[in-house]
């Protein structure tokens, strides 16, 4: 699985503070903690604490800490960091989560 996104990626440490961090489902129904390490329009790169042959689905659901908004979409690049971590690319394509997130990054400048 090859990185697809397009377009320049704004670091994490220029996003707005909501967008730094997510609760992230896999599809098991159990929320792990996440780091954002960049995001654009097109997608969102994340840090996730588990192995990268733990993630069976490529299905995932995003949701802010503060519950404000949730993106549900498929991860598109995966690849082990650690035996603890992984990074996690996700290309975003339609959420209702996306309106929200939109407004948010277009607040960076």
């Amino acid at each position: 699985m090859g990185e697809r996104r397009s377009g320049s990626r704004i670091p994490a440490k220029d996003l707005p503070v909501i967008l730094k961090k997510f609760k992230v489902d896999l599809g098991t129904g159990e929320l792990l903690d996440s780091t954002t390490v960049d995001a654009n329009r097109s997608g969102i790169s994340l840090l996730v604490p588990i192995h990268i042959y733990k993630v069976k689905n490529y299905d995932i659901t995003l949701h802010a800490v503060d519950r404000s908004f949730s993106i549900k979409d498929e991860i598109v690049y995966i690849k082990g960091i650690s035996p603890e971590e992984s990074r996690i690319s996700i290309m975003f394509t339609s959420s209702s989560g996306l309106e929200k997130y939109y407004e948010l990054l277009d607040t960076v400048k």
